[in-house]
């Protein structure tokens, strides 16, 4: 209960609202941002231990069910698949109980707008970006919940009938039930209509916890990623205006209505000040980046899904070096320059997503997962062509 108080005392109001804002109730559903309000942290705790006995039934099962059904590769695949989908499920439960004081972090900064210029820097373009931002989330939160649910849909429902359709099919297989959406082997017999339609629930249960906990972490994913190319237009933004900034607040601090005079003393401070509040935003950005989302795993396949986060990782940085660039350097003073030089060579470590923390997410990813596909599927191909000869 120690550390649900101390989680808990991180929180507050804002991190909640900023949650459900940007995610309704799905990290809920998830169990990947838990309710620890008082009255609700039984249910909280019940939902956390259900999830998780729950994967680690389903991986035993269909580690037995893989087993058993070695002579047939494609059945064999497809239950080593949903294995290793309760295995990432609960990495990712794992990693976002464990780790929950940076998702609060997160909100906290999300919420904030990341970070409040000094020099009240406004840019025109930023209303419209972020008015982008947000139908773009809304459209995602829309999107991804029923593009999961017509997965799950054709696996329990339309497979089913094209099996029947395709003609009979025996209930057992070496002791695997077949008579369910995802065959699988059980502990216990299956004789009649009921205890059939327990286990049909059963594995109701079980896609239900797969599919919002993946879905969940999906979201965590694209949504703040999207949050950092924003900010990142915001910098480099910034940088392409450094010097009407610089301009508005050496008049604001030296109180001169008349022109700036670029080679003072005064002007230079208040340009390297300018200068300093980009780092300080691009520092900011560079912590949110680190964190580790479990939710992209290799052997994720569903091809849609691995397409939109792969793209996603690669437009994570958006021309900050070539803004800074563009700004007039050549004009400075060395101390200024100094400073543009320290931010150049921060800006040379490039910005990469990674999936738990092994492979980086951007299109040579998916090309690579494509092709190892690819390869799989003429491996299991030509099996099945060798037996049938």
């Amino acid at each position: 209960m120690e550390f649900i108080e101390r989680s808990y005392a991180r929180e507050g109001d804002e991190v909640v609202k900023t949650v459900l804002t940007n995610y309704s109730y799905l990290l809920e559903a998830g169990a990947l941002f838990l309710n620890l309000r008082p009255k609700w942290r039984r249910f909280s705790l019940f939902q956390i231990i259900l999830y998780f006995t729950t994967m680690v039934y389903f991986i035993i099962i269909l580690a037995i069910t893989t087993v058993r059904l070695a002579d047939d590769t494609s059945a064999a695949s497809q239950s080593g698949h949903f294995a290793a989908l309760a295995v990432i499920v609960i990495c990712i439960l794992i990693t976002y109980t464990l780790k929950r004081d940076k998702l609060v972090d997160l909100m906290t900064i999300v919420g904030n707008d990341y970070y409040q210029y000094s020099d009240s820097f406004k840019s025109a373009k930023l209303e419209k970006w972020k008015k982008n931002l947000q139908k773009m989330k809304l459209i995602v939160i829309i999107v991804i919940p029923i593009y999961f649910t017509v997965v799950i849909s054709l696996i329990l429902v339309i497979g089913p009938w094209v099996d029947e359709l395709q003609g009979y099919k025996p209930d057992f297989v070496n002791g695997v039930y077949m008579k369910v959406p995802i065959p699988m082997w059980f502990p216990y017999p299956i004789e009649n209509y009921t205890v059939h339609l327990l286990t049909l629930i059963t594995e109701l249960i079980g896609a239900y916890v797969l599919s919002t906990a993946i879905v969940g972490a999906d979201l965590v994913l694209i949504f703040q990623s999207q949050e950092v190319n924003f900010q990142m237009r915001v910098l480099r933004d910034s940088l392409t205006h450094i010097e009407e900034r610089a301009a508005e607040l050496y008049q604001q601090r030296f109180k001169q209505s008349d022109s700036v005079n670029k080679n003072s003393k005064n002007y230079t401070e208040v340009l390297n000040f300018c200068i300093k509040e980009n780092v300080k935003h691009h520092k900011t950005i560079c912590r949110r980046i680190g964190t580790q989302l479990f939710s992209l795993m290799v052997v994720i396949l569903e091809t849609v899904n691995i397409l939109l986060i792969c793209y996603i990782g690669q437009q994570m940085t958006y021309g900050v070096s070539l803004g800074l660039y563009e700004i007039n350097w050549m004009e400075y003073s060395r101390k200024v320059n100094t400073s543009i030089l320290i931010m150049k060579e921060y800006l040379k470590k490039d910005m990469v997503l990674k999936a738990g923390g092994i492979s980086a997410v951007k299109l040579e990813m998916f090309t690579v997962i494509i092709n190892t596909a690819y390869s799989y599927f003429n491996l299991l191909l030509a099996s099945s062509r060798d037996k049938s000869v």
